[in-house]
């Protein structure tokens, strides 16, 4: 590794607690950020990651209120953070204002303005989003904008915090290139779990965990290029155990064909205005009992998917509707689409009766929330506490019942999520992106528990940008790109397919798709 002139960033015996928490968040971290450092914290959800990162760019205790103890101390001028929730960041009404945003408080002149956002636009591929609002991008497309942006401003340390939490492996892929192509003058320091990506591009590591059970602290320091550290940047030791579960037949709990369908969609047509298609012509139908599986590229729709079954969303607006159900698309009239669960329009069917039905998990999490503490949140469903106990135990959140549910880290926040899930009765559940924010080992409790609910009856359509959980999981994969079906089919057709574009949607173990090389990166 190079060396480095100067320590940006310092701490020592650094411990940090949030308000009403029983124990610290970040317990005794003594850690240096070098200048130039590429420097990754990992480790698994809820240790601290991202606690630690906002503490050295200074938004806890800032912005986040936090009790601070030991020693930090931050010699950095301009920095810049990206979030994990990319809805977090977004404040202007155009992406081309979100990218000038942080320009203007620099100072910096128009023209110099103009020049950076038309490269930030072409170095992430959002030239296309250049009009959109943020409101009406997909969470991909939103965390390519909030990249970019802070790219754009030309920060001393750049903070990631999952920057790649909602992009396409295609996507990350790109980013993990571009990202090689910053000057060694930007100090980088990365939260990602993504680890066969991002353990081409860092130098160091400092590896968080818990050791004692409560406290979060640094358990492990090191460079990417010492051979001792394998085991721990690969693909393999984050994905421990998943390869036995390909043999549990998937056959066991099949859907039965022969009945109605659940839920049936007949030429799903959805427009953003003024124009942008989101949804073209999409039919699929789901069995009870059955687990489908979407993916797709950034923007692909599959979101924009989920909210039109759940109703959250209409073909287009108001304006792109009339009153006899016909549709006004570029000039032409078309009937409207038609979702159908047991058989009923979801426009006829009313709120508190559709949502009785279903059970939808954003992408954001926070939006699930309505009470003030984790336990009362869960105690919305209704369940006894034998039930809370054991799903908090199954997604290693005992402990946390008294805790702001707002407070929690974001992989936090998703099993809180899945808790709920788990408690709730309704049939057909609705997930997207929901090894969002979650390590390898929530993942496999995800995995488990996607089981029992197949092994309950309940029918699952899943939203996912992780190819291993959807060969896991997965009765089917509907494969969406621009708006359309591209794949519609069992895993092991998928795996059978010769069609190399189709490659990214295969999961690791198929050794097909190799992530980002140095080499790669620097001719990029």
């Amino acid at each position: 590794m190079e060396d480095y002139s100067g320590v940006l960033i310092r701490s020592e015996h650094l411990t940090i607690r949030y308000p009403r928490a029983t124990a610290p968040a970040v317990e005794n971290v003594s850690l240096e950020v070098l200048r130039g450092d590429r420097l990754l914290l990992l480790g698994p959800s809820g240790c601290g990651k991202s606690t630690l990162l906002f503490a050295m760019a200074g938004v806890i205790p800032a912005h986040v209120s936090a009790t601070i103890d030991g020693s930090l101390v931050r010699s950095a001028g301009r920095i810049a953070v990206v979030l994990q929730n990319p809805e977090a960041q977004m404040i202007a009404p155009t992406v081309e204002l979100e990218l000038a945003f942080s320009l203007e408080n620099s100072g910096l002149p128009a023209a110099q303005m103009t020049e950076r956002i038309d490269h930030a636009l072409d170095d992430f591929g959002i030239r296309d989003l250049r009009h959109r609002s943020p409101s009406t991008l997909s969470g991909g497309e939103c965390q390519k904008v909030s990249l970019a942006a802070a790219v754009a401003g030309g920060p001393e340390i750049l903070f990631l915090d999952e920057p790649t939490a909602f992009l396409d492996p295609r996507s990350t892929r790109s980013f993990f290139t571009l990202l090689q192509r910053v000057d060694r003058s930007i100090t980088i320091v990365m939260v990602e779990h993504k680890i066969e990506f991002v353990r081409n591009f860092v130098d160091r590591y400092a590896r968080m965990d818990k050791p004692n059970g409560s406290d979060s602290s640094i358990v492990e320091t090191g460079l990417v290029s010492d051979s001792r550290t394998a085991d721990t940047l690969t693909p393999h030791y984050w994905f421990t155990g998943f390869e036995e579960r390909l043999e549990e037949p998937r056959s066991v709990f099949p859907a039965s064909m022969s009945t109605a369908p659940l839920l049936e969609i007949d030429s799903l047509h959805h427009v953003y205005p003024p124009a942008t298609v989101a949804l073209h012509d999409v039919s699929l139908s789901v069995y009870p009992g059955e687990t489908v599986v979407v993916m797709g590229p950034n923007g692909s729709g599959k979101s924009t998917l989920l909210d039109r079954i759940a109703a959250l969303s209409d073909g287009g607006g108001k304006a792109a509707r009339n009153l006899d159900g016909m549709r006004i698309v570029a000039g032409k009239r078309r009937r409207a689409a038609s979702i159908r669960i047991r058989g009923r329009d979801v426009r006829r069917i009313p709120g508190h009766t559709l949502y009785s039905l279903l059970y939808l998990i954003p992408q954001n999490p926070e939006h699930l929330f309505l009470t003030d503490t984790l336990a009362e949140e869960l105690s919305v469903q209704g369940s006894d506490g034998t039930a809370i106990a054991e799903v908090t135990e199954r997604f290693r959140l005992a402990g946390l019942e008294s805790r702001n549910p707002y407070s929690l880290s974001e992989g936090e926040k998703r099993r809180l999520n899945l808790c709920c899930a788990q408690l709730d009765p309704r049939d057909l559940l609705l997930l997207d992106e929901p090894t969002y924010g979650l390590d390898a080992s929530a993942i496999a409790s995800l995995v488990d528990l996607l089981v029992l609910f197949r092994r309950a009856g309940r029918t699952l359509v899943i939203v996912t940008h992780s190819p291993e959980l959807a060969h896991l999981v997965a009765d089917r994969l509907i494969i969406l790109d621009r708006g359309t079906v591209r794949f519609a089919g069992p895993p092991g057709e998928l795996l059978l397919s010769p069609d190399p574009s189709l490659r990214e949607f295969l999961p690791h173990w198929s050794n097909v798709q190799a992530p980002v090389s140095r080499e790669e990166g620097s001719e990029a």
